[in-house]
């Protein structure tokens, strides 16, 4: 249950996490002693899933729309990373906070990027289907 729980939660406890008085890393809604490393370290493959998959999937259903949505949240991951760090307030995880910022920022650009190329071919291939 409590790696399940980790997993799950390390999705989202960059943009959540914080320590209380005890030191004690605390996420939305159960506590455990979870060192900051462990945290970044499953932020970080989360950024890396939802980018290699967000861009599988817009290609596989030639959804556009899909990685722009992907496209859109990581983009917040890589603005709530960087007000992070502007902070400076250390009662904030900011391990590895640099590091998931660049990453979510190159997946938003891959996912962008794929979304373009998606909706292009769309656009050419209606087009074609209207000439014939």
């Amino acid at each position: 249950d409590f790696l399940w729980h980790a997993v799950w939660d390390g999705i989202f406890t960059l943009t959540s996490a914080s320590k209380d008085s005890g030191g004690t890393t605390t996420t939305g809604h159960w506590s455990q002693d979870v060192s900051e490393e462990t945290i970044a370290v499953l932020g970080h493959a989360s950024v890396l899933v939802a980018t290699a998959l967000g861009m599988w999937v817009t290609i596989q259903r030639s959804a556009p729309v899909y990685g722009g949505v992907i496209t859109w949240a990581l983009s917040a991951v890589a603005n709530e990373m960087k007000r992070r760090l502007q902070q400076k307030n250390r009662s904030n995880n900011t391990v590895g906070a640099n590091l998931q910022r660049r990453l979510s920022q190159m997946g938003a650009i891959l996912n962008g990027g794929t979304s373009i190329v998606m909706l292009i071919l769309s656009i050419l291939e209606k087009s074609k289907k209207v000439v014939d």
